[in-house]
């Protein structure tokens, strides 16, 4: 993969589970002409469509490269024969989608409830890998503030 492939196309169904080996990945929507990033994931991680994974809907939500990398996609069917003949796997899967869940709902309290530069504080305190890896613009949209506005953040910090 390269920087700027896209992986999932917005309005597709998500018919992959995949396994960031190497590189980075963000999952994102286009909201009033806007480019948001809901979801930043590095190697090691796994990233997919979830409300698209399990019903096969067509979502308004897309997967692109951050970074160069490798990918490896797990197809939705092959996987969930694998969850039959295995439940731990299955139980697995489920924990870390829960993970993910618990995740995504702190990051929208944060952005509901902190000013832009605790958000960015918090950050920089709890996934710090992201400031290597992720370009300013996509973080700036995961933090739900303008470019501009981080880097006024920034600036004030140092």
């Amino acid at each position: 993969m390269h920087r700027g492939d896209v992986i999932q196309p917005v309005g597709q169904p998500c018919r992959n589970l995949y396994f960031v080996a190497e590189g980075s990945v963000r999952i994102h929507s286009v909201h009033q002409g806007h480019d948001v990033t809901e979801r930043i994931v590095l190697a090691g991680g796994f990233a997919a469509r979830g409300e698209s994974l399990f019903d096969q809907s067509p979502v308004d939500k897309g997967i692109e490269c951050l970074s160069s990398g490798t990918l490896v996609a797990l197809p939705t069917p092959a996987l969930f024969a694998a969850f039959e003949a295995h439940r731990p796997l299955e139980r697995a899967f489920y924990k870390m989608i829960e993970q993910d869940y618990v995740r995504q709902i702190k990051r929208l309290e944060r952005i509901q409830t902190l000013t832009p530069a605790d958000r960015y504080a918090r950050l920089v305190a709890d996934e710090p890998e992201l400031l290597q890896e992720v370009p300013l613009k996509h973080l700036a949209s995961y933090l739900g503030v303008t470019p501009e506005s981080l880097s006024r953040i920034r600036a004030r910090r140092t």
